[in-house]
């Protein structure tokens, strides 16, 4: 879970159907930012969400959000192709 400085805060959870999904509790709404099943065209399907381990600074959970109330996130696609891959995506939920 994260906060900035406006108070909006991101965190990855647990939806109805048991896959997951990335969140951001932003201006007194919950908006979905991106769950398993989430087609992104040109990338692929998401297989799931995870964290960021991005060297060298050190292990990152979950998603990073700015003031500018962009997110940024990992997850696993699946292209197609067989082969599955991890991506480093950026969000910028409605306000």
């Amino acid at each position: 879970m994260r906060c900035n400085n406006r108070g909006d805060v991101t965190f990855i959870g647990f939806a109805d159907d048991g896959g997951s999904g990335l969140f951001i509790s932003a201006g007194g709404s919950l908006q979905t930012i991106a769950r398993t099943g989430t087609v992104l065209p040109g990338i692929g399907t998401v297989v799931h969400l995870g964290s960021l381990d991005l060297v060298p600074f050190g292990f990152l959970p979950g998603a990073w959000n700015n003031d500018r109330g962009e997110v940024v996130f990992s997850a696993t696609v699946d292209d197609g192709s067989g082969t599955l891959q991890t991506v480093l995506l950026k969000a910028t939920p409605r306000r």
